[in-house]
């Protein structure tokens, strides 16, 4: 009987044993799982503890034209007694600047006591400017509105009138989605800022609906008075006076006089 070749490794006191890894403990995973529940339990504890609910929403800056649409949205909004990080600073700023009266919001949340601040910046009236129309000559406060530094339209009482500023008059079309063009509002700033320097002679309701030709009108000079832009106004302001005195020497009446280009003034007859 042959017999049979020797394999590699065959041997059995020459094979490899199995290593034997002693078992992990696990103690570890249920204490690792007993923390995970104490510090979710803890978070909640936190998370819905009293001192996270809204005690007080205090509103600032506020006056009679803004006060009752600021509190009525707070009051709609129902925010005390909430979570006090559920509440959206800039959700609020945003759904509160939807007011035109309000030209900035800021809202703070704050501990101790729980409470959000809202600060309000409200638009003030700059200037009032009369509706221009033919029919509703003179002027007249029930036909005008007001306006603030940056050219939007305040729909407050008119008591709110601001004083020491230029009088200037708007055709009504002239007002884009409730604001002057940033050419109106340029002009108007212009002509202001001469009339505050006591630049301006003649005191009147300057016509700015073409900022090509500003149309003077005043009671004393009885037509309007076209002054072409607003460069070298003092100067065609300056000429009116001797401009007038040669109209009354004419035999028609006079319809407009023309200063738009001042070297060569104009009288335009009936």
């Amino acid at each position: 009987m042959k017999a049979s070749p020797e394999l590699p490794f065959s041997n059995p006191s020459e094979t490899e044993k199995p290593v034997r890894r002693p078992a992990q403990k696990r103690g570890f995973d249920y204490l690792g799982l007993m923390g995970v529940m104490i510090l979710t339990s803890l978070l909640f504890q936190i998370w819905t503890a009293p001192f996270w609910q809204v005690q007080e929403i205090r509103p600032h800056g506020l006056s009679n034209y803004s006060t009752r649409y600021v509190l009525g949205y707070l009051s709609g909004k129902k925010l005390e007694g909430k979570h006090l990080l559920q509440i959206n600073p800039l959700e609020i700023k945003k759904e509160l600047m939807d007011y035109p009266l309000l030209k900035d919001v800021r809202v703070e949340r704050s501990f101790f006591p729980t409470r959000v601040n809202i600060h309000v910046v409200e638009r003030k009236p700059a200037y009032r400017l009369f509706y221009e129309e033919p029919t509703h000559l003179p002027y007249s406060n029930n036909l005008s509105f007001l306006i603030d530094e940056e050219g939007y339209l305040l729909n407050i009482p008119d008591g709110h009138t601001p004083s020491h500023t230029i009088m200037t008059s708007l055709e009504k079309k002239r007002l884009k989605k409730g604001k002057l063009t940033p050419e109106h509002l340029l002009l108007l700033n212009q002509l202001n800022a001469l009339y505050q320097k006591k630049q301006l002679s003649v005191q009147g309701v300057y016509n700015l609906s073409n900022p090509e030709n500003i149309i003077l009108r005043a009671p004393e000079i009885g037509v309007p008075v076209w002054l072409g832009k607003a460069e070298s106004l003092s100067v065609k302001l300056g000429l009116l006076q001797p401009v007038l005195e040669i109209s009354k020497k004419q035999p028609k009446p006079v319809d407009y006089i023309d200063l738009r280009f001042w070297k060569h003034p104009v009288l335009k007859t009936k």
